[in-house]
């Protein structure tokens, strides 16, 4: 709250009696009277774009560090199989996993789904979605089940 709009809710409190309204009625009238003073010479904050341009620059600071965070993480090459100086795709031994073990390794890790890589979210990887069925996931994560719905392959290749 503002130190000038601080000084009018004093003095509307010490206009009032106590005890004559319940707090949240008494905010509720100043609240009201003090919009009643500015009338339609006030521009609402949402004109004027003040709230939009704060949460703007608040939201893209915090995607901004998270990008930063993103990019020091994705650059180490760090198997989370071995801890060995490689990518996780790179492995022999997970390329030779089921699927189904290869999903449950990654979740585990906490590597990105597109590129088993970095330990950023699907949603900021650089990597295009998997082609054939164009999918957030890498193509050593594909299932191709006849016997699982489709339902059933959004919900396993959207993990």
């Amino acid at each position: 709250m503002s130190t000038i709009l601080k000084f009018r809710w004093y003095d509307f409190t010490a206009a009032t009696e106590e005890g004559e309204f319940s707090d949240l009625t008494m905010v509720s009238k100043f609240l009201n009277s003090e919009e009643a003073k500015c009338g339609a010479f006030a521009t609402s904050e949402e004109k004027s774009g003040f709230r939009r341009t704060h949460r703007q620059t608040t939201n893209s600071t915090r995607e901004k560090d998270f990008k930063e965070k993103d990019t020091r993480q994705s650059t180490e090459k760090t198997c989370p199989m071995c801890q060995g100086g490689h990518f996780l795709v790179d492995r022999q031994k997970f390329q030779k996993t089921s699927v189904q073990d290869r999903w449950v390794t990654v979740k585990k890790s906490h590597v990105c789904f597109k590129c088993l890589q970095g330990k950023h979210r699907k949603e900021s990887c650089k990597k295009p979605p998997y082609k054939e069925c164009k999918m957030w996931h890498h193509h050593l994560l594909h299932v191709e089940s006849e016997n699982m719905t489709s339902g059933e392959k959004k919900t396993e290749t959207q993990k």
